[in-house]
């Protein structure tokens, strides 16, 4: 593999670690495209003669034993995942299966061109390799654990065997604010639900309604922000034009990730009521959503159109017919009924959502309804048991629930020595203390400290800003400190 180095990011420190991520980035590795960079680190960990093992997912461990006067410190593992979240803008050339990025910097931030920067989760991974190839630094035993396609399901880790770990305190470099430390985060489970359906034939003039203008989001970081949810808004919308001027629904679609509030979802319905009557009805409901998401979701509005027999979505109603009335009250009650967004706050940290479910995918297909939903939350039970309450409904309604990516939580510990110990070295150096958070949101932490007992565990890193997106950033200076940082812990000795 030839590596390019265009050394955009040279003269900047730390520059090893810059030049690795700078490396990093004409590499693609974008989730389920790993190989070309796994390989890679194992081909530096063989030039370093030090020990590592490589599974058939691309998962690697490299082993580096301790620098002289640090035998008898206790080990560290270090883990970060490889894959990046590759995006780009529509007008961008790049080929993200095969293309380097090209990267940008403007006062100290890195970016990259067109394209999403994967510093999440990157950076990570450019200060092991940094650690892995430089003797000169000093630390106690380590184990350096790098994951594959963390961003698609923690695919990678809940694939791999990591039995044979001896560390008992990790730090994982999943974090994208400094200063502060994460010490437990959700664990998740997909519920994908099917309720079957029937059709009659097409009568009447058909419309589309279509519930657009929301901010959409993270469903575990901003889910309590209360923002709407275009499924959702949409089950109001065919409630009440079902209600008042009673109509017959041919086609329906929401939402494209079940990770994800979904900004946008249209129908497709029949009606014999006046185009006028259909529109005052749509228009009243939006008025009221105004109200209801002010200064949360200003920007909603609900369009409608009358369709054309001569356009192809006229066509394809009459093709595929209308819902029976008995399904579409099905569908309806399904929408309607169950839970969506936070169901629990945390009792150890003040503030943090401890249990919610996204509604992030809806489908109306010509023999079912399919609807996905993602559950997270930081307390196994409570994720099982929500999951439980929604498999129930969906069955009383006729329907079919299965279950995908189940990931385990990262579980809060009120003792946690590590983590203590952590705080008192930052608050000595910064003079400041660490913020500590509970996250509504996944980290391999959760695998590790499920199938390794007594595993104690932080998560740090560098800032970061719109990860996964084209509008990605990272911050030289942050990317500086939190490596000082890093090397402090590493290198402390008042901790056996």
């Amino acid at each position: 593999m030839e590596e390019r180095k265009t050394g955009v990011l040279q003269g900047y420190e730390p520059q090893q670690v810059l030049t690795y991520f700078e490396q990093i980035c004409s590499i693609p590795h974008g989730s389920g495209n790993t190989a070309q960079i796994s390989n890679w680190i194992v081909r530096l960990a063989k030039e370093q003669k030090l020990s590592w093992e490589q599974d058939e997912f691309y998962n690697v461990i490299v082993r580096i034993p301790a620098s002289k006067g640090y035998e008898a410190l206790e080990s560290y593992m270090i883990q970060g995942h490889m894959d990046m979240v590759a995006v780009k803008t529509k007008d961008c050339p790049l080929n993200l299966d095969t293309d380097s990025l090209e990267l940008e910097v403007k006062d100290h931030i890195i970016s990259a061109k067109g394209t999403s920067l994967g510093g999440d989760d990157g950076i990570a991974v450019a200060y092991m390799l940094t650690i892995m190839c430089d003797a000169s630094i000093p630390h106690p035993a380590l184990e350096l654990v790098f994951t594959t396609d963390e961003e698609i399901g923690l695919k990678g880790i809940s694939l791999m065997d990591v039995s044979s770990l001896q560390s008992q305190r990790l730090i994982n470099l999943d974090t994208e604010d400094e200063g502060v430390l994460i010490a437990g985060c959700a664990g998740g489970i997909k519920n994908v639900c099917r309720i079957p359906i029937e059709r009659r034939a097409l009568k009447t003039p058909v419309y589309k309604v279509t519930v657009a203008g929301l901010s959409g989001g993270h469903s575990g970081m901003e889910i309590h922000k209360e923002k709407g949810n275009a499924n959702l808004l949409m089950a109001r919308v065919l409630w009440s034009l079902k209600t008042e001027v009673s109509i017959e629904l041919s086609a329906l679609y929401g939402g494209e990730k079940d990770n994800a509030i979904p900004e946008t979802a249209w129908a497709v319905f029949a009606s014999s009521a006046s185009a006028e009557t259909i529109y005052n009805c749509v228009k009243k409901l939006e008025e009221e959503l105004h109200t209801e998401l002010a200064g949360k979701d200003d920007g909603v509005c609900l369009c409608l159109e009358k369709i054309d027999e001569e356009d192809d979505t006229w066509q394809s109603a009459l093709e595929h017919g209308v819902l029976t009335e008995e399904t579409f009250q099905k569908l309806l009650l399904c929408l309607m009924m169950n839970p969506n967004g936070v169901q629990a706050m945390s009792s150890s940290i003040p503030g943090t959502v401890e249990t919610s479910l996204n509604c992030g995918i809806m489908r109306l297909e010509q023999e079912s309804f399919l609807v996905r939903y993602a559950i997270r939350s930081s307390v196994k039970s409570a994720k099982t048991y929500l999951q439980q309450r929604m498999e129930a409904y969906v069955r009383f309604l006729g329907g079919t629930v299965t279950t995908e990516g189940d990931y385990p939580p990262w579980e809060y510990k009120a003792d946690s020595p590590f983590r203590e110990y952590v705080m008192r070295l930052y608050a000595q150096k910064y003079k400041k203390d660490m913020d500590i958070q509970v996250i509504h949101a996944g980290l391999e932490c959760g695998y590790l400290s499920e199938q390794l007992a007594d595993l104690d565990c932080i998560s740090i890193g560098p800032d970061m800003k719109h990860i996964h997106t084209t509008e990605e950033t990272l911050d030289i200076e942050s990317v500086k400190r939190v490596w000082e940082f890093l090397l402090e812990i590493l290198q402390d000795k008042s901790t056996k």
